[in-house]
């Protein structure tokens, strides 16, 4: 996987074949079977020579948002980033609203943007090259501080999306068949 970008699959074509292999005993392209057990299988592809990953596949339970490897290399980037950010803030003074005890609107949104800017370095988010899509950071206003000596933050990461298949419709038309519309 040292070899891939954090967002980036080890099964990338892209990339290239998979370095110094020369031969498979098992291809989940002739054979397809493992890649459905989340198995790591290798595979052939007609079009492209080499070996390639099928899936990079997690320990996670299926339909899970960490079923491949790269999701769970991003959020582990986002979740260190953030409680690095965060840490700061253990034993420190947040000021708090005097009837309810949560959070002030100000701090929380303060809090919000800088730990989102930090977040946003790490994943490069929004670059063309960059490890998430989007990402959020909220700080809970409904906790009170005074109480429970807490203070919760939500973080979400939106990921890049990758496609495991291509669906390619083709085929032959003339032009000279087309239907026209009526005006």
């Amino acid at each position: 996987k040292s070899f891939t970008k954090p967002h980036e699959s080890a099964g990338h074509v892209g990339l290239g074949a998979i370095p110094g292999v020369v031969r498979i005993n098992y291809d989940e392209n002739v054979t397809p079977l493992l890649d459905d057990a989340h198995v790591i299988t290798p595979r052939t592809l007609p079009q492209v020579p080499g070996f390639y990953i099928t899936n990079d596949w997690l320990f996670a339970a299926r339909g899970s948002d960490f079923e491949q490897w790269p999701n769970g290399t991003v959020i582990d980037l986002a979740v260190t980033a953030a409680e690095t950010y965060l840490a700061r803030f253990i034993n420190s003074p947040i000021y708090v609203d005097g009837t309810t005890g949560n959070i002030l609107e100000r701090d929380a949104r303060r809090i919000e943007r800088a730990c989102t800017t930090v977040v946003a370095g790490i994943l490069k988010v929004g670059d063309a090259s960059g490890s998430a899509s989007a990402l959020t950071v909220q700080v809970l206003r409904d906790t009170n501080i005074l109480s429970t000596r807490r203070l919760s933050v939500k973080l979400r990461v939106v990921p890049v999306g990758m496609a495991s298949f291509i669906e390619l419709d083709a085929g032959l038309e003339n032009p000279a068949l087309r239907i026209v519309k009526a005006a």
